[in-house]
């Protein structure tokens, strides 16, 4: 082996639950993915030898409260959990960039235990069911969706009450998803909204789907429903030290919330949804007239200055610094109504610009999921002059009547007016998956949602694809890919290129550093092109944009073969600055993935960049053999080789005369940390 530098590891035999080895750094590819794949087969077939936790009991019993015929099949949850190792360690060492000493005892025992969640939120006109597939630490996944068009709140008259054919529909819509839940062995927590309590017979409606299902359904508060909102955006958006406005529009109610690092400060709910406000004031034909669109507008208004909407969000600036005037930094919408406008907007976006790209330089599909005050008030003025027939057909839409999205839409622009927002960002989680994090929290003591989702979400992909037991060798790489970075923006003589590598692209580097060996769970050939498809089309990186994700999958599509060329489609389409950048993105992620050849991360401990503006010396600082083994350095011959093999383009494109040398490791001046290990 490498030194000979021993790493804990855990066997998983039927005879005996733990048992520890050591082996050589050379070969940690043989360690840890057999040992957790078999754990888990193991588990779930109820091999003799292995007894069961009465921990989990307990856990089912906190998570299932009271929900009827719920139940959460343990086995069929672990049984489905392929390829899904803990990696809690990974995390810990990520966060400390303790890359001197790796460890993966961590890769089994009850932390590696998953369970299956489902949410439904009873909307007023629709029925959203999500199913998560969540391990012991809180982190969660979907695992399936499902939606019922019920109309829960339709000829009621005015939603005073539930009428029998709503009530046939909800029944039988939550028997279909019961049996979905049930068959997926996942706990179902049912929440109800708007539409049940302002109900005058909402008491009597759960009573007869208790009834009916067996299902226990809860009546959550305006102000209750806001604030699970708010937990699930947090879940999607790297928001969380952000004061950030909150705004779902649903059925029968708008929700609001004023949030900042976890905690809403304001949480308010208008009984105005677009069902509700199109019934009152958009009523008869297909178009509206000028005087129903002037009511429509007057009622909204009247509703938000009663509320004192404006009034609350503003007192948020007087409690904290470096807040607008406005009382938030950022807004974000969620659920249907938004949705659905962001959706309209993005096809005007497309038909205007004929198949162009868009103004800032980036193809259509790449744009960021918000929009601009400007784009709204278009979007209205095309639903209320344009026949429905004429419309877009955009995902959402179909489900609802026009004039159910055109008041959504009103209501959304008199909110943006009242308000002062200038634009709004599309979360793809809302109310259910702010259930499904609210059940973890009341079910494990010790989980907290986390803050960086952005991290916690590469992570997770990083884990899921880790076939070779490569991401601490990754997690590696990254650490040396920054601090190549800020070598060269140091001094006097700092490149330019590197300064153009702001702190958010900074943290994409290190993403794709990270991520640029997830191809060879497909195969070993090709794996570059494989880890870009794979981290494309894939739902687990939360938080980045379209843009964003499209930068992390072409730095590991580029790690190595060929460079970025104008003959890939994918990249002559960026603008320049932004090829440009990753270009010089790539050639710092090539040294830094050929500094750590042998995938240890023991043989080099950091690299310090020596640079005058026409030369560029790297020095790299191998580790020290700990005494107990025999002392001295770390053999890097084979990482020195490599990093030679790389320095034809880093020197072309960096326009620096480049040589490699082996440093000593005392007081090598470098600073090891990165972005994301901060």
């Amino acid at each position: 082996g490498v030194g000979g530098r021993p790493i804990r590891t855990k066997q998983h035999v039927a005879s005996a639950p733990t048992a520890h080895t050591s082996v050589p750094c050379a070969r940690l590819w043989t360690c840890g993915r057999p040992q957790a794949r078999m754990k888990v087969s193991a588990c779930a077939a109820g091999v003799p030898g292995r007894e069961t936790r009465p921990a989990k009991v307990g856990l089912r019993r906190r998570l299932a409260g009271n929900t009827g015929r719920s139940r959460a099949n343990v086995a069929v949850a672990q049984s489905e959990a392929r390829l899904e190792a803990d990696f809690e360690e990974t995390s810990k060492e990520w966060n400390n960039c303790n890359v001197s000493s790796v460890d993966l005892d961590e890769g089994g025992g009850e932390d590696a235990e998953r369970f299956l969640l489902a949410a439904v939120d009873m909307g007023t006109n629709s029925f959203h069911m999500v199913v998560v597939r969540a391990d012991m630490q809180g982190r969660f996944k979907v695992v399936d969706q499902m939606k019922e068009v019920v109309r829960l709140g339709s000829g009621g008259g005015k939603f005073n009450i539930i009428s029998e054919e709503a009530e046939q529909r909800a029944f039988a819509a939550m028997k279909r998803l019961t049996k979905v839940a049930e068959t997926r062995g996942a706990v179902l927590r049912v929440v109800a909204t708007s539409a049940v309590r302002e109900a005058r017979n909402g008491s009597a409606f759960i009573r007869h789907i208790k009834e009916e299902t067996g299902i226990e359904v809860e009546t959550v508060s305006g102000q209750e429903e806001a604030r699970l909102i708010y937990m699930g955006v947090l879940q999607a958006l790297p928001v969380f030290d952000k004061t950030v406005l909150t705004v779902d529009i649903g059925g029968g109610s708008t929700e609001f919330v004023v949030g900042r690092e976890g905690q809403p400060l304001v949480a308010m709910s208008l009984k105005i949804g677009h069902l509700r406000l199109a019934e009152r004031c958009l009523g008869g034909e297909d178009l509206p007239t000028m005087e129903q669109l002037i009511e429509c507008r007057r009622y909204v208004r009247a509703a938000l200055a009663d509320a004192g909407v404006a009034e609350n969000v503003v007192q948020i600036a007087k409690q904290y610094e470096n807040v607008p005037f406005r009382g938030f930094e950022m807004s974000v919408g969620t659920s249907g109504s938004i949705e659905i406008c962001a959706a309209f907007i993005a096809a005007m976006r497309k038909e205007e610009l004929n198949q162009k790209e868009h103004e800032n330089g980036h193809p259509p599909e790449l744009q960021e999921q918000e929009f601009k005050r400007s784009e709204l008030k278009a979007l209205v003025k095309m639903l209320s002059s344009t026949p429905p027939s004429q419309w877009k057909k955009v995902n959402g839409a179909r489900d609802r009547h026009p004039h159910s999205v055109l008041a959504g839409a009103i209501l959304l622009e008199e909110i943006f007016s009242v308000l002062k927002v200038d634009r709004m960002k599309i979360s793809p989680y809302a109310l259910r998956e702010g259930v499904i994090v609210d059940s973890l929290m009341r079910a494990l003591p010790d989980f907290h949602p986390t803050p960086d989702i952005r991290r916690e979400s590469v992570l997770h992909l990083a884990q899921r694809f880790d076939t070779e037991c490569r991401k601490q060798s990754a997690l590696h790489s990254a650490v040396l890919a920054r601090q190549i970075l800020e070598g060269l923006k140091k001094g006097p003589h700092a490149s330019k290129l590197a300064l153009s590598i702001d702190d958010n692209m900074a943290f994409l580097m290190e993403a794709g550093t990270m991520l640029h060996f997830v191809g060879m769970f497909i195969s070993h050939a090709g794996h570059h092109k494989h880890a870009y498809y794979l981290i494309k089309n894939n739902e687990h990186l939360l938080g980045f944009s379209p843009l964003e994700i499209e930068i992390i999958a072409m730095l590991a599509r580029y790690h190595r073969k060929k460079l970025p060329s104008m003959k890939h489609d994918s990249f002559a389409r960026l603008p320049p600055e932004l090829r440009e950048k990753i270009t010089v993105m790539c050639v710092i992620i090539r040294l830094a993935v050929a500094l750590d050849r042998r995938n240890t991360a023991c043989g080099v401990n950091s690299v310090e960049v020596l640079h005058d503006g026409d030369t560029c010396v790297l020095v790299v600082v191998p580790h020290e053999v700990p005494e107990e083994q025999g002392g001295g350095l770390m053999d890097i011959s084979l990482e020195l080789w490599a990093a030679r093999q790389e320095l034809s383009n880093f020197s072309e494109v960096f326009g620096l005369a480049t040589t490699v040398v082996e440093g000593h490791p005392e007081d090598p001046n470098v600073d090891r940390d990165g972005i994301l290990s901060s």
